[in-house]
């Protein structure tokens, strides 16, 4: 997310964060009632499957755009395909889909959805990266220390 906000920041007016375990962050009704990008950056566990749903649509402000790069299981797709349907959202940016690689027929109809494959990452250097971290957070286990990256359960 720190990374996305880097890169938006030029072209928006301000950035508000909501991060569980961080208090200095926004709360999650500030972001849905404030903002107008809403952009998903977080791991996928049962606690927030369907994330976004019906319930956190309606608390939004009208007509955000909804990106989701992290979990497809994060959006419930019925209740989104409701909302572009009704115009609570207005743009719907799809680099996951909950039911992958099946695509919901219905979401693919709309003009105002971009579906991209979850390859952004996909570079030399990023699997480079991701070979050291992973290498690191063995060695810290190791070590008998805290993963950097533990993903709650």
């Amino acid at each position: 997310g720190t990374c996305f906000a880097n890169k938006i920041r030029p072209v928006v007016k301000q950035i508000l964060t909501h991060n569980s375990k961080n208090s200095t962050t926004n709360t999650l009704k500030e972001i849905f009632e404030e903002c107008d990008i809403i952009s998903l950056h977080i791991p996928m566990s049962p606690s927030n499957h369907h994330f976004i749903s019906s319930d956190s649509i309606a608390q939004m402000k009208r007509r955000p755009i909804l990106i989701n790069v992290s979990r497809g299981e994060l959006i419930d797709t019925k209740a989104l395909v409701q909302a572009l349907k009704n115009g609570q959202i207005s743009y719907a940016v799809l680099d996951v889909i909950e039911d992958e690689p099946n695509i919901d027929e219905e979401l693919m109809k709309f003009d105002n959805v971009l579906i991209t494959p979850h390859a952004a990452w996909y570079t030399e250097e990023s699997k480079r990266d991701l070979r050291i971290k992973a290498m690191e957070e063995v060695l810290r286990v190791l070590r008998g220390e805290t993963p950097i990256y533990l993903i709650p359960t």
